[in-house]
């Protein structure tokens, strides 16, 4: 375990190098707004992924009255907690709930999956098909699918499929929780300065997780580094749901294997290494992304503001 003086020597070193790079490759990305979406889908693994990745922009839309259902893929019974697993379950049942009324989310439907073991399975497939099929959404959040946990990688193995089924197309912006998207792969972001208190407070609705979030709110901060007038920034790869599937196809195998190629922080001082590892797969992304000339406009144009 690091000692405090190496934590910050390393967590300042971090932010040098980050930064630096940042100053000399800033871009001009598209600012998300909402812009008269109806309807909305949310897709997160666990309770509390969808404040961390997207919780800013969601209460931007639903101050616009936009429709937006959550569906949590698992039962969060795995997670780091003291607290019974059966307990856990319902307390973090009600914590979600609780943050979605503060959001202004409208709907909650909860898939109970084994937290830690999510399975692209026929049963979740389809329930995910038929949900997308009855609310037809025009805009469905979901984790970046480069990313260390396998309930994350899952999650969009089971959105593709689904995806496919259904015959629905929309707008996809994947949004970041503990593994950096990095600037060779976000392509849209929301300026949150203005509600980064409110969701830093927020977050503490959550009672029952043991969250280490100094690496989350420094992430925020830094991918700003990037992004020309930004100060701190939700960040989301956005492209349609035709491209997202073929993205899925040809560069996700099994949610177990590909998520050994990233790596979540656990505090500051190691931020750098979760934008360094797995490198070489978002360059491979990013290449035939640039290619086809989607990194600066990924989404269909009724989505823009």
């Amino acid at each position: 375990m690091l000692k405090k003086p190496a934590v910050f020597v390393l967590t300042f070193l971090s932010i040098f190098v980050l930064k630096t790079i940042g100053f000399f490759r800033k871009k001009s990305l598209l600012e998300l707004k909402p812009n008269g979406e109806k309807s909305i889908l949310i897709l997160t693994p666990h309770a509390d992924d969808e404040l961390l990745g997207c919780g800013a922009v969601l209460k931007k839309q639903a101050e616009h009255s936009a429709q937006i259902t959550l569906v949590n893929m698992t039962d969060g019974g795995a997670s780091m907690s003291r607290l019974d697993s059966e307990l856990l379950v319902k307390i973090r049942k009600k914590e979600l709930k609780a943050v979605c009324r503060l959001l202004g989310i409208n709907n909650i439907i909860h898939l109970d999956q084994p937290d830690g073991n999510l399975k692209p399975n026929e049963e979740i497939i389809k329930r995910v098909a038929t949900i997308i099929d009855r609310i037809k959404p025009e805009i469905i959040y979901v984790p970046f699918f480069c990313d260390f946990h396998r309930d994350h990688v899952a999650t969009n193995l089971i959105l593709s499929s689904a995806l496919k089924r259904s015959f629905h197309t929309c707008a996809i912006r994947a949004y970041e929780v503990q593994v950096p998207i990095t600037p060779l792969l976000f392509n849209s972001y929301v300026e949150i300065s203005d509600w980064l208190q409110i969701k830093k407070n927020l977050l503490r609705q959550y009672q029952s997780q043991s969250l280490v979030l100094d690496n989350v709110f420094l992430a925020w901060n830094l991918n700003a580094s990037f992004i020309q007038k930004a100060k701190n920034v939700e960040v989301f790869f956005s492209c349609d749901s035709p491209t997202y599937c073929w993205l899925i196809d040809n560069f996700v195998s099994d949610e177990e294997t590909w998520a050994k190629n990233f790596y979540a922080s656990g505090n500051s001082a190691k931020i750098l290494l979760a934008y360094l590892k797995g490198l070489r797969l978002r360059k491979k992304i990013a290449d035939h992304m640039q290619g086809a000339g989607l990194l600066r406009s990924a989404e269909p144009s009724s989505t823009y503001s």
